[in-house]
This record gives structure tokens, C-alpha cells and sequence, in this order.
């Protein structure tokens, strides 16, 4: 599925074919469709795939923050890790950010995309700091706000024009997420 991250973002889900997510994992023709016969199960593993490298990387900045830093501080450390990891690794987040437009479209896409935002809301809400969401305990409304909030953020940290050539303070764009969704929840 890591080349069909790559070709989704790199070419768009215009280019996301079996033939292409093939040539791009060097693997014998036949062999995506072996796994996945539908284009629609391509996208809906592709959309399970783009989740599970989230919480991967949500997990690795749980892991690597201070456990005994104070609760504001470790927040930010944790969403400053995960909007470093979105810069250092692009792929998954712009090809996440196909999958919702297509969604917008195709109802296969959407439910899929549905289905992971509310595991990808429970994994946090089990696993994040509460204040890490805007929240003393964490609810359903406050991860929503930080999901769309963060969703929001990575978009035009990757997408501005001129932000591959800038130096972007993540732990800044994390205060300023934090404060948002706090106000907001």
C-alpha cells in the first residue's frame, strides 16, 4: 500500500490504477489487482492504509514526549511531533487529502472514510492527552474540532505555495490548533 500512497499523491486518484501502483512497487503486472479486484477496493484499503500511518505517527509522538512534562506542554510536543512527521512524509497526508475530495463523490470512498475517522476519533480518544484535543476529559465534539482542526492545518502546511521553502514552527501552528480547539470546544 506504500506505493499506493505514493502514486495517489504524487499523480492524484486520476492516476491511482492498479498498473501504476504495480510499476511503482516494482511488483508483476496482476499482482494490486490479485489483492485488491476493484478500483473501489483499492481506494478503500488506500484510505485504511493513509488511517493506520496516522496513528502510527500519533502513537510514535505519544511515545517520544515526556510523560512528566506538564499537560499543556506535552500537548504541544505531541502535535508539534505529528505536523513534523506530516512534513518530513507528505505522501500519506496528500493522499488522504484525495481521498476526501473524492469522497465527495463516491459514496464507497466516503463510508470508508467515515468508518476511519471514527476509529481514528476513539484511538485518540483513548490514547491522546485530553488537553491534547482542547478538552479536560476528552469527548466526541472536542477530537472532532481537533481532527478538522489538524486535518486544516496539515492542508496548508502542504499545500501553501512557497511552504516547501520555508522553515514552518510547527510547535507555533500546535499553540495556535490547541487554542483554537479550545476556544471552539
Amino acid at each position: 500500500m506504500s506505493a499506493a500512497i505514493v502514486v495517489a499523491a504524487r499523480q492524484g486518484l486520476h492516476g491511482l490504477t492498479h498498473r501504476n501502483v504495480e510499476m511503482m512497487a516494482g511488483v508483476p503486472r496482476g499482482s494490486a489487482s490479485n489483492h485488491f479486484p476493484t478500483r473501489e477496493s483499492l481506494l478503500v484499503a488506500l484510505a485504511t492504509h493513509c488511517r493506520e500511518r496516522q496513528l502510527q505517527d500519533v502513537g510514535s509522538a505519544i511515545t517520544a514526549s515526556a510523560p512528566n512534562a506538564a499537560q499543556h506542554e506535552r500537548s504541544l510536543d505531541i502535535i508539534a511531533r505529528t505536523l513534523d512527521r506530516a512534513l518530513a512524509d507528505p505522501d500519506p497526508h496528500l493522499a488522504l487529502m484525495e481521498l476526501r475530495i473524492e469522497a465527495t463523490r463516491n459514496p464507497v470512498v466516503a463510508e470508508a472514510l467515515a468508518v476511519n475517522a471514527a476509529l481514528t476519533a476513539g484511538s485518540l480518544g483513548d490514547t491522546m492527552p485530553a488537553a491534547t484535543v482542547g478538552a479536560t476529559t476528552p469527548d466526541v465534539r472536542a477530537i472532532e474540532l481537533f481532527q478538522a482542526g489538524w486535518a486544516g492545518t496539515v492542508y496548508a502546511m502542504l499545500t501553501n505555495p512557497g511552504a516547501a521553502e520555508r522553515t514552518i514552527d510547527t510547535r507555533t501552528w500546535a499553540a495556535a490548533l490547541l487554542a483554537a480547539v479550545g476556544a471552539a470546544s
